[in-house]
């Protein structure tokens, strides 16, 4: 077989993962907002951001155009990740609906690549392969999307396993630069979607004793 008809077959996976994301983001390319529950309020949210952070408040905890103009402590408790991508997403020149829209197209592409790179380090590329097909062809993911408009909660659904691969990787390479990274990874599944963080802390943490222990074992 040539080096170019290997390249392929070592590609194929990832440009399969690609191709359903594209599928699945199919509903999002349209000239329009879809209808759904926390569209409007996640640009609403994203306004106030932008606002905070041309008065030089990078990182606000009170939302002064919120309940009708006497202000919400928002960001006390409302992970605002979201908003920030949302924010940037508008300073590159995108309007609010169609940075939305970009938002959720690159979760879906994303969170297919982070569980490929997850399970393929488990079981292998083709294993990576159908694992991602199904985690982002997923009903759940599609209602929370195109329904719901749950960014946040969309957001989680790329860091656990971006998470969750990075922290095996440092653990079983004992490396610190990808424990570094699942640190981070970690850390913008908190700054995405705190229920979700809360959720999956105990997993994570009981995974990384799993491996630990295993690694222990082996030795």
């Amino acid at each position: 077989m040539s080096a170019s008809g290997q390249l392929t077959r070592r590609s194929l996976p990832q440009i399969t993962v690609l191709l359903f994301g594209m599928l699945s983001i199919w509903p999002l390319l349209q000239t329009r907002t879809t209808c759904s529950d926390d569209g409007l309020f996640h640009i609403h949210k994203a306004l106030g951001l932008e606002a905070a952070i041309q008065l030089g408040h990078w990182f606000p905890r009170w939302s002064p155009h919120m309940a009708h103009g006497f202000g919400y402590p928002l960001y006390n408790f409302y992970a605002p990740l979201g908003s920030y991508i949302l924010a940037g997403l508008h300073a590159l020149g995108f309007i609010y609906p169609l940075a939305l829209h970009i938002a959720f197209a690159l979760c879906v592409l994303m969170a297919g690549l982070a569980v490929f790179a997850l399970v393929r380090d488990w079981w292998g590329p083709w294993a990576g392969m159908v694992a991602a097909v199904v985690y982002q062809t997923s009903p759940y993911l599609a209602f929370n999307i195109l329904f719901r408009s749950a960014l946040a909660e969309t957001l989680a659904l790329v860091w656990l396993p971006l998470t969750i691969w990075t922290m095996d990787r440092a653990l079983r390479r004992e490396s610190l630069r990808w424990g570094t990274f699942a640190a981070l990874c970690f850390a913008a599944l908190v700054y995405s979607h705190s229920p979700s963080a809360l959720l999956a802390a105990p997993f994570i943490a009981g995974y990384a004793a799993f491996v630990s222990y295993e690694r222990r074992c082996r030795q």
